[in-house]
């Protein structure tokens, strides 16, 4: 799964357009535990 050997998993660009309406948190609940994060507008990510 984590070939690239990714940290987190940030989704973006969902919900801009209604080709690509998306649900972030059912997206994030997919991958391993901690292994994604929804932000929203003001959040920070530290890694």
């Amino acid at each position: 799964m984590n070939g690239l050997r990714l940290k987190k998993v940030v989704p973006v660009h969902y919900n801009t357009f209604p080709v690509i309406e998306q649900d972030p948190k059912a997206f994030v609940d997919s991958l391993p535990s901690g292994m994604g994060q929804v932000m929203n507008p003001g959040d920070e990510l530290t890694l």
